[in-house]
């Protein structure tokens, strides 16, 4: 070989977990919903964990279901499989879907056993629903005296039964009624997985419309505890937020009319303190997030079609995935589609 020849290309490297999925019949949203959740790091750590996985499939424990726990496994092999490429692949995710038309059977979800289209963050609810009670196990709820109220409401919360989801994707808020007429207040503690937000309006970003979920809410009918009837002022405030926080944009309206305004963001990190209760003292309250994933909904009320832009976190690379098709792109683009943006905490976070 002469020395002013080219050096020979490199090998081509490998592309571990880049897997499209075959679309079944109106099964877009399904796909990307797939291709979402497999994204979360801590799904890694899910199926691979053996002694999880034999659980799941041999004797599910506390109120896992067994429905719940079959759609956990065949979502866990199906995920298997996909993270098991080293090359570009396409899978056919059919056994998950028979799954899921026999978990579905006789129930309120039974529409998504059929070949329809279905919503993409409706579908999110239910599939994460799933895999904690296919995963849940009773918990100790015991909590140190001078616990704060924050860790006890958790702690009570998940009596019942824990998962990594639990703690994958689940936040908790306090949220106080303050009677506007005596000022008496009453308290409780929910927990969410999913933070439902308006469509900006002219010239709102990201950052505007969640302190708008955020601001305090006149409640004109009330009944206080203390004085009867009047008007009471409800505030929610974050007392932990979980590593995977997910963004739904109400692009529906009641009567099903799709609002087609843009998402003002440009993928920046975000901090979310601003709306931590000031006792708030778990950890999450100083974490910088920053986009793991986006939905996408092409397409008016009537019908659509899903895509969905994730994050390799193996290969530290951005994909987009429109069923069997898997694009290297740049990163999410945040637009009139964006239905769902999935922020995952920085690593370099406490």
């Amino acid at each position: 070989m002469s020395d002013d020849a080219p050096p020979p290309p490199p090998p081509p490297q490998p592309l571990r977990g880049v897997c499209g999925l075959v679309n079944l019949g109106n099964t877009c949203y399904m796909n990307s919903v797939i291709q979402i959740v497999r994204a979360f790091p801590e799904w890694a750590a899910i199926y691979t964990d053996q002694s999880l996985i034999d659980r799941i499939k041999e004797s599910p424990t506390g109120p896992a279901m067994p429905l719940a726990a079959s759609v956990t496994h065949a979502f866990i092999e199906l995920t298997q499989s996909m993270w098991a490429c080293k090359s570009a692949m396409v899978c056919r995710p059919l056994a998950f879907y028979q799954k899921i038309q026999e978990a579905v059977r006789g129930t309120i979800y039974e529409d998504f056993g059929r070949p329809l289209p279905h919503d993409g963050h409706e579908y999110m609810t239910y599939l994460l629903d799933q895999a904690h009670e296919g995963m849940a196990a009773p918990t100790v709820t015991d909590s140190p005296n001078d616990a704060s109220p924050a860790t006890k409401a958790w702690a009570d919360i998940w009596a019942r039964g824990h998962s990594p989801i639990s703690e994958a994707t689940f936040g908790l808020d306090r949220v106080v009624c303050r009677c506007n007429a005596c000022g008496h207040e009453s308290v409780r503690w929910e927990h969410f997985n999913m933070l439902k937000v308006p469509i900006p309006g002219p010239g709102q970003t990201l950052a505007d419309v969640i302190a708008t979920e955020r601001a305090p809410l006149l409640i004109a009918e009330y009944k206080c505890d203390k004085c009867g009837p009047g008007s009471t002022t409800l505030t929610r405030e974050f007392h932990r937020l979980p590593p995977n926080l997910i963004v739904v944009f109400d692009r529906f309206t009641e009567t099903r009319q799709k609002i087609h305004t843009a998402v003002a963001y440009d993928g920046s990190p975000i901090s979310f303190t601003p709306h931590f209760a000031a006792d708030a003292d778990h950890r999450s309250r100083t974490w910088i997030y920053e986009p793991l994933a986006t939905l996408d909904h092409m397409g008016n009320h009537f019908g659509g079609h899903y895509a969905c832009t994730v994050r390799n976190f193996v290969e530290d690379s951005w994909w987009q995935y429109d069923d069997m098709r898997a694009t290297s792109v740049r990163g999410p683009d945040f637009g009139a589609t964006t239905y769902i943006i999935v922020f995952r905490r920085q690593s370099s976070g406490d």
